[in-house]
């Protein structure tokens, strides 16, 4: 077995492998629908890496050179995916954020009363209390705003700014992945290239 395609089943291998890492290290349900666009390319990603797998494993030179077509596609969704992650642990990705994550949680939080089973979730998840907006001065802390009761001294931290670090954490930690698959992806087209010679050969 020449060595391009040996190289290319243990590309391939790691390919698959770090995006299912990248699902599962990344996965919380805070954030389940970007998790489940991840999911989605996690399933593509592994399906195309088998299908490139198929291909060289049969010698289908047609079969390769669709796989080459769609590890290009690949590509470019993981580099647009770079970007888009990369764009949301900026300055102004933050800002855009913060102001979606207070205007929805101060909602929530003025209206405790319906609200309390979530709002309490959230405040002894991420240890935070209210929002840069609201902090309960007219209704006083909830207990959950405090390590032990009575809440007198309420987490320093507000749960819009403590929701904003979860989401850029996850978009770090996914560009990462983007950039880490799109080298891989490269690796597997340059092999392709020379896989499809020694199949012309045969």
């Amino acid at each position: 077995m020449h060595w391009e395609i040996v190289a290319f089943y243990v590309l391939s291998a790691i390919a698959a492998a770090a995006r299912f890492l990248q699902f599962t290290l990344t996965f919380d349900p805070e954030i389940y629908l970007i998790c489940l666009g991840l999911l989605l390319l996690v399933i593509i990603g592994i399906s195309v890496d088998a299908f490139g797998v198929y291909s060289v494993y049969k010698s289908r030179r047609d079969l390769q050179r669709t796989y080459s077509i769609i590890l290009l596609v690949l590509w470019t969704i993981d580099m647009a995916s770079s970007l888009t992650t990369g764009h949301f642990s900026s300055k102004s990705g933050k800002q855009w954020l913060a102001s979606r994550k207070t205007e929805g949680l101060t909602n929530l939080m003025k209206n405790y009363g319906q609200n309390k089973a979530k709002v309490d979730e959230i405040q002894k998840k991420y240890k935070c209390c209210g929002t840069a907006s609201y902090l309960y001065f007219d209704q006083g802390y909830p207990p959950s705003c405090c390590e032990y009761p009575p809440c007198t001294r309420p987490y320093p931290k507000y749960c819009d700014a403590a929701l904003v670090e979860k989401v850029v954490n996850f978009c770090w930690q996914s560009r990462m992945f983007f950039i880490f698959l799109a080298i891989l992806n490269i690796g597997r087209a340059v092999l392709m290239y020379w896989i499809g010679k020694l199949t012309d050969d045969q």
